[in-house]
């Protein structure tokens, strides 16, 4: 695809492959599969944790996330940025019927807004 930017692409829930955690899905977008990094969300890591409670709650974001997302009529993307993050993942604000991803997840205290700089010491609250 050519595209750096998709204004929003509409999706359905079979149309996602896999839930790697609380911020990251694999979509299959014509044909092909591509991760989908969430804008705007920090969520805990699955993949190498920094304590026992990033990983209890990672697991929880990922449950959380895979539930709304087969629960969701519709799964919609906005501003989809083509160009792949350093880990090869097009970055989007992700929406279930309407209502944003993140703000949801972080609602549910499984997230934090995200900030530039690193990742979020899950371990010490």
């Amino acid at each position: 695809m050519s595209a750096l930017l998709i204004a929003m692409l509409t999706l359905t829930a079979s149309d996602v492959v896999r839930v790697h955690d609380g911020d990251t899905i694999t979509i299959r977008y014509q044909g092909a599969e591509q991760q989908v990094r969430f804008k705007g969300i920090d969520t805990p890591e699955l993949w190498k944790p920094r304590c026992r409670r990033e990983a209890r709650l990672a697991a929880r974001a990922q449950a959380f996330v895979r539930s709304r997302l087969r629960a969701a009529g519709t799964i919609t993307l906005v501003e989809v940025d083509t160009r792949a993050d350093p880990y090869g993942r097009w970055l989007a604000w992700v929406y279930v019927d309407g209502q944003s991803l993140a703000t949801l997840t972080i609602e549910a205290r499984l997230g934090r807004p995200w900030r530039a700089g690193g990742r979020s010491n899950w371990c010490n609250q």
